[in-house]
């Protein structure tokens, strides 16, 4: 269609997120996946996972956990993977809800955290799958510890939970995992972003630049680039562009960032040369990030305009 209508709205109600630092946010907002026919979104309100129809909006199942779950699930062969504050990892099927399999944390204690009652390891690493593994970590309070955990998946089931533990002298993993080229890498809220083997789970010697005073829950990696706290890092010839991309989508050599009204596209891979001076007016070239293109975003729908469903759907 040429024009886009709103088909349907679900009201979950607001959030209320763990921090109220901006650059911990990680939880501040819904974060629904589309997997075919389906969404699956995740609640630290309910404490639940709802599994919308997304031509209809009708909810499909919900599956509740014990404790705020404040990451989107991921999605591998018909099956989800997250984890809550209650400490526990869950995997469960994607059709129906019905749980497959329940990691417990270590020990069963609990704690006040965050105005909620939470495990003394909450998972605030959100899940990341690479070929058949899932990678999440669980604890952010120093005095209790933290841990990377590592869980094998497939078609044929789940294998042993592997856990890790970390060093939080000044490094407290929050925030949604990534990897690239066999490397895990761990956002640290307002510490930088640390690294791990992700067959081994030791320290990576590849490591992300400390831009004090902007770290933050997000972390983006493609190739030799690494994307953190608006930063974009060419870990490769230790490098970091002037270039302010808050919180990017990558997809292959490109990113994908909202600012100041307009979604912008960059791509890393094809960069374009720009001649400069120094102070002393030498010139001199450098080669940037190729802007691609920048949409400006137009007026929202808001509460009360009209819904225009499509024909044949059913509302139930």
């Amino acid at each position: 269609a040429s024009e886009l209508h709103l088909q349907w709205v679900r009201d979950f109600g607001s959030l209320s997120p763990a921090w109220s630092e901006p650059r911990l946010s990680f939880d501040d907002r819904y974060q629904p996946i589309v997997v075919g026919t389906m969404m699956f979104v995740a609640s630290s309100r309910e404490d639940c996972v709802t599994a919308l129809d997304v031509a209809s909006g009708n909810v499909v199942w919900r599956f509740f956990s014990n404790g705020p779950i404040r990451f989107a699930p991921a999605h591998r062969e018909g099956k989800l993977y997250f984890g809550s504050d209650d400490g526990c990892f869950y995997v469960i099927e994607a059709k129906t809800g019905r749980l497959v399999r329940k990691f417990e944390p270590i020990s069963n204690r609990k704690v006040l955290g965050n105005a909620r009652l939470s495990s003394v390891w909450p998972i605030r690493g959100g899940t990341v799958l690479e070929d058949n593994t899932a990678y999440f970590s669980a604890g952010v309070w120093p005095f209790e510890g933290a841990s990377l955990c590592r869980l094998p998946i497939g078609p044929k089931g789940t294998g042993s939970l592997e856990r890790v533990a970390l060093k939080l002298k000044d490094f407290t993993p929050q925030g949604y995992l990534s990897t690239n080229g066999g490397k895990v890498f761990v956002p640290g809220g307002r510490a930088k972003v640390e690294s791990f083997d992700g067959a081994t789970l030791k320290p990576s010697s590849v490591g992300n630049k400390d831009v004090r005073g902007r770290n933050d829950w997000h972390v983006a990696v493609t190739g030799d680039w690494l994307l953190s706290g608006g930063s974009v890092h060419d870990v490769k010839a230790r490098r970091t562009y002037a270039l302010n991309a808050p919180r990017p989508v990558v997809a292959g050599g490109k990113i994908y960032f909202a600012k100041n009204g307009a979604v912008r596209a960059y791509d890393l891979v094809d960069q374009k040369v720009q001649t400069k001076k120094d102070r002393r007016g030498k010139t001199y070239q450098i080669s940037v990030p190729k802007n691609l293109w920048i949409l400006q975003v137009g007026k929202l729908p808001r509460e009360g305009e009209p819904v225009h469903p499509l024909e044949g759907i059913d509302r139930g």
